[in-house]
Order: structure tokens, then sequence, then C-alpha cells
């Protein structure tokens, strides 16, 4: 009886830690899919400011302003509001003269 308790603890264990890998998985092809930012990009994500470093299959690395590296698990980054300053668009410019 204490070995079938023991192994239901362990199996859940288990369970608990390959959760967190298939939401980072999942979390990592929604960021390759929808491509919000991409290495190089500056970006603003949550209240931090940044130049993305690598994306990967566990966590997403950016660089911010005061040059040290923040690492996000995918499954966090993809759910974060993230302000894409690369991708901009261009302000209308109108000829010279106002015309």
């Amino acid at each position: 009886m204490f070995g079938r308790a023991k192994i239901d603890l362990l199996s859940r264990r288990c369970l608990l830690a390959a959760q967190k890998t298939l939401e980072n998985f999942i979390g990592s092809i929604t960021l390759y899919a929808d491509q919000p930012v991409r290495v190089g990009e500056f970006c603003r994500f949550g209240g931090t400011l940044g130049t993305v470093e690598e994306v990967g299959l566990r966590s997403t690395r950016v660089r911010t302003l005061d040059r040290t590296i923040v690492t996000i698990p995918n499954a966090e980054f993809s759910n974060l509001k993230i302000e894409n300053s690369a991708r901009r668009a261009a302000p209308a410019l109108s000829p010279p003269g106002g015309g």
C-alpha cells in the first residue's frame, strides 16, 4: 500500500513538471507562429525595454537598456503585452510646402 502512494506522488510530480514544459513549448510555438518579436528587434514587454537576443524552445532572452540579460519562460512571454518598436509604422511625410 505504501508503495502505491509513493508511485502516485511521484507520478503527480512528473505531471506537474511536464505541464510547465508543455506550457513553455506551446508558448514557443505561439511566438514562432505569431512572431511578435524577432531576434535583434527592440521591444517593451511588461515594464521592461530591451533587444531580443534569442527566442528558444523554452525561453526568450532580452538584453535590457542597462545591458543585463532577462530570461522569460515562453509561456509567460507569450501572454505579456509586447510592444515592438522595430515594427513601428513610418510617419506619413507631407511634401514640402504643405501641399
